[in-house]
């Protein structure tokens, strides 16, 4: 972890321009908030979940054998 603190100060040290490009990406929590609620989508669904999967059925199988 220090290797990485080190790395991104003497990276700052040499690139001080870093600073003021990160600030123009920096927005508040409340902006970022108003932001994600315009592009999500909401789904609201009611009843069992088991509807929402492959044909009603649960597949636990996460890695298929060849």
């Amino acid at each position: 972890m220090d290797d990485i603190l080190r790395a991104i100060k003497e990276y700052k040290e040499r690139h001080p321009e870093t600073d003021e490009i990160m600030e123009k990406f920096q927005i508040s929590q409340e902006a970022y908030d108003k932001a994600l609620a315009a592009i999500s989508v909401r789904l609201q669904r009611t009843g069992p979940t088991y509807t929402s999967t492959n044909k009603g059925r649960y597949n636990v199988n996460v890695s298929k054998s060849t």
